[in-house]
């Protein structure tokens, strides 16, 4: 027990120095009949911020108009009066939107959300490797500074009770990183 008080100790030290982490934030640009860029690759748990440039705009999730389920997500407009919209994206899978007063000169765009855990878990920092000081520090982080969740809530539940970023899972990837232990389960 004193060996898993001192790295947990040393864990949290860490923690202090990096300071705290958080997701990424992805500029979507708004001038002219464009979306720039128009294409968004994101990891669970980002922000995307569309922000106005010039011009009169939308963003409104789906393919178009005729789309049945258009503006269902989001529908804002985006002016000088109302100039960033910002949308976290969790769930993986893709998002059209398009903007509607300029549908018709092809301004549209997708935000690609990636799938989250593959492999083992343990990349409680999603950077793709498994199991390492970085998601100790990121775990201590979450679990005692209110740090941000996980970029995969699967891959933080290392001793798969269903629970993710807990003192358990914390106790999990010391014993991993430090005394050698099991690898975590599969995703």
């Amino acid at each position: 027990m004193k060996r898993y008080s001192f790295f947990l100790a040393l864990a949290a030290m860490l923690v202090l120095s990096f300071g705290k982490a958080n997701a990424t934030i992805h500029t979507i640009g708004l001038a002219g009949t464009n979306f720039t860029p128009d294409s968004t690759l994101v990891n669970p748990g980002d922000t995307v911020r569309w922000t106005w440039v010039s011009g009169t705009h939308t963003t409104t999730s789906g393919t178009g108009a005729m789309d049945p389920n258009a503006g269902t997500l989001w529908d804002q407009p985006i002016s000088s009066a109302s100039p960033t919209l910002d949308r976290v994206f969790t769930a993986p899978g893709s998002f059209p939107y398009f903007c509607r007063p300029h549908e018709f000169f092809g301004m549209n765009g997708t935000i690609f959300v990636q799938v989250c855990c593959v492999g083992n878990r343990g990349d409680v920092n999603g950077d793709g490797t498994d199991a390492n000081i970085l998601d100790l520090t990121y775990l201590v982080d979450r679990i005692f500074r209110g740090g941000p969740s996980a970029v995969c809530d699967e891959e933080a539940d290392l001793n798969s009770d269903g629970t993710p970023s807990n003192i358990l899972d914390l106790t999990f990837l010391v014993d991993r990183i430090f005394r050698g232990g099991v690898p975590a389960g599969p995703c």
